[in-house]
């Protein structure tokens, strides 16, 4: 039999068997159309006989395809005719619908999970998994699959299924379901993101002091031990995030006194105090596994602060004080040595002489024989100093006030004479 396609306008005749004289013979159509339209129709023969058949007019629909339409001649007497047909309309293909399956390998042996896709047609198939995708498209007459992908990923594909072994991140991204008959063609999309566990969380924090509302980030952070060192009475903000597929709940631990939980990603105190002193914990979860950071909130008070500041400023001072005092020491003693110095040098200018007028002069100037009769006998002789005397005397004045001569110990010690002329 003849198909329809899908919105086309179709007319069926059903004709009562025979010829009829006197007699109208009943005839109604019975199957899976709505808003049709029925005519009755008599042919007269010249022998007097009829004929009588009705039509039937109907918008073919998909949902009309292999169902059965009959027509039902009913005559007087109790005799009936049926007559079926089996309604053949075609239709291009709809949107297809995508299945997925997931295996994973563990010990050798594979493991079907649940799989499912979400209302933004997004997959989150765990990393290294094995990810079937399966294509069905409703058409007449049957449609052929093509399976696309965004970034041209090689793909295994055997009919209308999509394999993926071993999945990654380098699976990430969108793959189309393509159904084409010769009708028309229609697609389908999914996203696939590989799911993995969260990562360790990454805790933040912002602090504001007495003074200021405010919370600010740069005052406020960690060291290389997770440990924060907070003023006391400041408000204290810990913001908490991990990266996950999907994306992962996060819940705040306080192990102080007692184990309490907090069902959020952002922790508040106000007033800061010893009592919040303690380890907190920020636990990451999602579907695919569980990731912990930890904190350890440490108070300071502002007094142990400000003495801790004056003892090093007193620490300071003190030191330089001591430097300067061991200067001013040195410059001291330098300055009386040397006043020493030039005391002892005018003392030697300023030596008194006698009214006599003495004349200096070696002994040894006078002296003859050996060396020893120059020791015993000091004086020079009688006839030197007489004709000293009649001489005018002359003499010179020596300073050695800018150099110090060497003096050898083993030289004889120098003796001086006077003399004196009498007149």
């Amino acid at each position: 039999m003849k198909s329809w396609l899908e919105g086309e306008k179709v007319t069926l005749s059903c004709t009562s068997p025979g010829r009829c004289r006197g007699i109208t013979p009943n005839i109604t159509w019975k199957g899976n159309i709505q808003n049709f339209e029925t005519k009755k129709h008599v042919i007269n023969h010249e022998n007097g006989t009829k004929t009588h058949f009705s039509n039937i007019t109907f918008t073919a629909r998909r949902e009309q395809n292999n169902s059965i339409l009959s027509c039902t001649v009913q005559l007087e007497g109790g005799l009936t005719t049926v007559q079926k047909i089996t309604m053949k309309v075609e239709y291009p293909p709809r949107p297809p619908k995508i299945k997925c399956s997931i295996n994973r390998k563990a010990s050798d042996v594979w493991s079907r999970k649940n799989c499912t896709i979400d209302a933004n047609n997004t997959i989150y198939p765990p990393e290294g998994a094995r990810l079937s995708l399966t294509c069905t498209a409703n058409s007449v007459p049957k449609s052929s699959i093509v399976w696309k992908s965004s970034n041209k990923q090689k793909t295994s594909i055997d009919k209308d299924k999509l394999t993926l072994d071993n999945v990654s991140h380098a699976n990430d991204g969108l793959f189309i379901c393509q159904a084409t008959n010769i009708h028309g063609t229609s697609n389908k999309s999914v996203t696939i993101k590989i799911a993995y566990p969260p990562r360790a969380p990454d805790i933040k924090c912002s602090l504001s002091n007495k003074d200021s509302n405010v919370l600010s980030s740069k005052d406020c952070a960690m060291d290389a031990n997770n440990t924060i060192y907070l003023p006391e009475g400041s408000t204290l903000s810990l913001s908490c995030s991990a990266d996950s597929v999907p994306e992962s709940s996060m819940v705040w631990k306080s192990f102080i006194k007692t184990k309490t939980f907090f069902n959020m990603a952002k922790l508040n105190f106000a007033n800061l105090s010893h009592a919040n002193e303690g380890l907190y914990t920020c636990q990451a979860t999602n579907a695919h596994g569980t990731s912990n950071t930890s904190v350890t909130i440490k108070i300071m008070l502002p007094s142990s602060s400000s003495s801790s500041s004056l003892f090093s400023a007193a620490a300071i001072y003190g030191g330089c004080l001591v430097v300067l005092l061991l200067v001013v020491g040195v410059l001291l003693l330098v300055l009386y040595k040397k006043r020493q110095m030039i005391q002892k040098t005018e003392d030697l200018r300023q030596a008194p002489v006698s009214v006599a007028d003495p004349i200096y002069g070696n002994s040894e100037m006078f002296a003859t024989g050996s060396n020893e009769n120059r020791h015993k006998n000091q004086q020079p002789p009688p006839e030197v100093v007489s004709d000293l005397c009649n001489k005018e005397m002359h003499y010179m004045s020596v300073h050695f006030s800018k150099s110090k001569p060497k003096v050898n110990k083993n030289e004889e010690e120098v003796v001086y004479a006077a003399v004196r002329c009498k007149q």
